[in-house]
């Protein structure tokens, strides 16, 4: 398995980028998902660096070899390598002791993450004792898939239910912020008019092309379930909806080769003419837009419901599941089953109309509440980055 494993990192060697490291920086980015908009809010003057995870490419300097040779040297990674032999575990401690050694290299005041359920960021946070690492909340992280625990020096999370389930389920939170989301924030505070376009958004939970385990099963037939449900109240109370979709065209989710469907598709198959298909064209802004400018916001599972609550929009999650395994450890206010459908159109039905009469509210709570987000964001970071 494992000379299999390393003929497969051999052949992809030679398309891997060289990189020369800069001689020191003040910050870290680990890993360049949404690191323009992290950069964007740290304090000016600072040396950046953006540790690329996802990219093809190996850094390399002068004391590099040597940083990485001190790291493999420490006793309890010798003991890990010789405890696991050459498997796939020894190949994971060896990219963490290369991540370590560009740190050591790098010395940098602070480290940042958007991927806040990275194992190997906490598990480089317990090696560095004058670095303070900051991972920010990226996703819902409730206990049905949390699976292997991380350990954060410093946690922003959404809100203060996070912390707690993540400890009860293996993780270690050393310090935690329930500032918000910070993706979300950025985009509400943006919008300065509330144009509603619709009664209705329903947000895609298209699963796309990640393992399809029993989790996945489960959910995608209790969402199926939920949309022919919408479908026939659209069409009943004569509401305007829409639904945004999760995928972009052609990306690696878009297409399940298991349901032989794209996801725009699947869900025309559902709705017809019922529902306007929003394209998602700008990730991790268009849903959140696309909230502001609807009455209600409705999903079987998405972190953009708890989001769009945390910041006063009316949203709802749809569960559609034999139980409450999948929905938890949501605010139960946000939580509609569908033990009674009736019961579930009725409360559908007021939170339009209540939304109806608070529009203009809604917005200014919005933006005060996200305003109140990056400030807070701001003052975490102007409180560890030296």
């Amino acid at each position: 398995m494992f000379k299999n494993n390393f003929l497969s990192e051999l052949k992809n060697f030679k398309k891997i980028s060289l990189i020369k490291l800069p001689k020191k920086c003040d910050i870290v980015i680990y890993d360049e998902t949404r690191s323009d908009l992290i950069k964007s809010y740290l304090p000016s003057g600072k040396e950046i660096f953006i540790f690329k995870i996802r990219e093809k490419c190996f850094y390399i300097s002068r004391y590099l070899f040597l940083h990485i040779l001190k790291n493999l040297l420490k006793k309890e990674f010798r003991n890990l390598i010789f405890m696991y032999g050459f498997t796939k575990a020894s190949l994971r401690i060896l990219k963490d002791v290369y991540h370590a050694a560009v740190l050591n290299y790098l010395n940098p005041s602070a480290v940042i993450t958007f991927i806040d359920n990275n194992p190997r960021f906490g598990r480089l946070s317990l090696q560095f004792k004058k670095i303070r690492f900051i991972a920010i909340q990226n996703g819902c992280r409730s206990s049905w898939e949390v699976t292997e625990g991380c350990y954060h020096d410093i946690y922003l999370n959404f809100t203060n239910i996070e912390a707690i389930t993540l400890n009860k389920n293996g993780w270690l939170i050393k310090e935690s912020y329930p500032i918000g989301s910070l993706n979300a924030s950025r985009v509400f505070s943006s919008l300065n008019t509330r144009n509603v376009k619709r009664d209705l958004l329903i947000i895609s939970s298209w699963r796309g092309n990640i393992e399809m385990d029993t989790d996945y099963f489960n959910q995608f037939y209790a969402m199926k379930e939920m949309h022919f449900y919408l479908n026939n109240l659209i069409k009943k109370e004569n509401y305007k909806a829409g639904l945004i979709l999760r995928s972009q065209k052609n990306d690696k989710d878009w297409y399940i080769k298991k349901f032989a469907t794209n996801e725009e598709d699947f869900y025309k198959k559902i709705y017809g003419d019922n529902c306007e298909i929003i394209q998602n064209n700008q990730l991790g802004y268009d849903i959140y837009r696309e909230i502001n400018n609807s009455h209600l916001s409705v999903a079987f599972l998405t972190s953009a419901i708890l989001e769009g609550y945390i910041y006063g929009h009316k949203c709802f999650y749809l569960n559609f599941y034999k139980d409450n395994y999948y929905h938890d450890n949501f605010p139960q206010e946000t939580v509609i089953s569908k033990v009674n459908l009736d019961v579930m159109g009725l409360k559908i039905k007021n939170k339009i109309r209540e939304s109806k009469i608070s529009n203009q509210e809604t917005l200014s709570i919005s933006k005060i509440k996200s305003n109140q987000t990056l400030d807070q964001f701001k003052k975490i970071l102007n409180q560890y980055i030296k």
